[in-house]
């Protein structure tokens, strides 16, 4: 039984630093491409660049949604589920 704690636990572990490690680089890659986005949108749309960025970001959040439906209909990953929309403050 010990054996088998400690062979969970490093898998725990393991699980954790690695899921750690993956939020970290996805978050770093989010904000530098924020970073790109915002120069571009203030160099084309130099008036209206904020509602042109929330006017984009909403399309892609609706892209994304479907991405989930199609993957939970194709693979029923785990069972059929309701994804939750979130949409932040304005």
């Amino acid at each position: 039984m010990h054996e088998q704690l400690s062979a969970l636990k490093a898998f725990a572990v393991t699980h954790y630093m690695l899921s750690g490690q993956i939020f970290i680089n996805t978050w770093a890659v989010l904000y530098f491409s924020r970073y790109i986005a915002e120069r571009y949108l203030m160099t084309e749309f130099k008036t209206n660049y904020e509602k042109e960025a929330t006017t984009r970001r909403d399309e892609a959040r609706l892209d994304a949604l479907e991405w989930l439906k199609q993957m939970t209909l194709e693979l029923g990953y785990p069972v059929p589920f309701k994804p939750i929309l979130w949409t932040p403050p304005e």
